[in-house]
């Protein structure tokens, strides 16, 4: 189902910069892209991987890197894109295990930042799920000091965590153990779902509106 359309355009990663910048080749030079996204992306941000930029308006910047080139498709890592799919599938009636479709963005829960509040009565996190091993998309691919408080804050409350996969060819989600040990017996607790939004030729659509789910 498609979502939205974007006008994006080619480009090739130079090299990270910091956690939020990117060098990237874009019509013909270098330049400075954002990145709305705090992982690390290892096998996506590369010297000389192909991506996708789009222009903004940015006080410093002029472009953000939304996808980059993952086997034979692009994996979309914008987390605004991921925020945007999510809210649009809401909407739009197309997740069958959201039965509210009233929110408010950026609720204060015991000190933490937490995306949505669902109708005064549940709390919801997005977590992107970007890296890929084998059929599944896996969150963190870091240690999250933050994610750890985040999900310990949502598990004393009615909450839910939508793990959000930009990657094409997947068929689950889970945790990655690997990355953080704690998260994933945190998941093991709480309440998770997933969806699977796939990014082509400037259009992004919903792919699986319930991505199985194994913590």
């Amino acid at each position: 189902m498609l979502l939205f359309k974007l006008d994006d355009m080619d480009c090739r990663i130079v090299r990270r910069v910091n956690r939020f910048v990117v060098e990237v080749e874009v019509e013909g030079r270098r330049e400075l892209a954002h990145l709305n996204n705090s992982g690390r992306l290892l096998e996506l941000i590369y010297e000389g991987n192909r991506g996708k930029c789009i222009r903004i308006r940015g006080r410093k910047l002029s472009y953000r890197l939304i996808s980059a080139e993952l086997d034979d498709s692009y994996a979309l890592i914008d987390t605004n894109l991921h925020a945007k799919a999510f809210e649009r599938s809401v909407e739009l009636n197309l997740i069958p295990w959201m039965e509210c479709e009233e929110f408010r963005r950026n609720v204060r829960v015991d000190g933490e930042i937490i995306d949505y509040l669902f109708c005064d009565s549940m709390y919801v996190e997005l977590k992107s799920a970007t890296l890929k091993k084998g059929e599944y998309a896996m969150y963190p691919d870091c240690p999250s000091l933050r994610g750890r408080r985040q999900i310990k804050t949502l598990l004393k409350y009615n909450s839910l965590i939508v793990f959000v996969s930009g990657l094409e060819d997947v068929t689950a989600f889970k945790p990655n153990r690997d990355a953080d040990e704690v998260i994933a017996e945190l998941l093991a607790e709480s309440n998770c779902r997933a969806i699977q939004v796939a990014y082509r030729n400037g259009r992004i659509y919903l792919q699986n509106p319930d991505l199985r789910v194994e913590v």
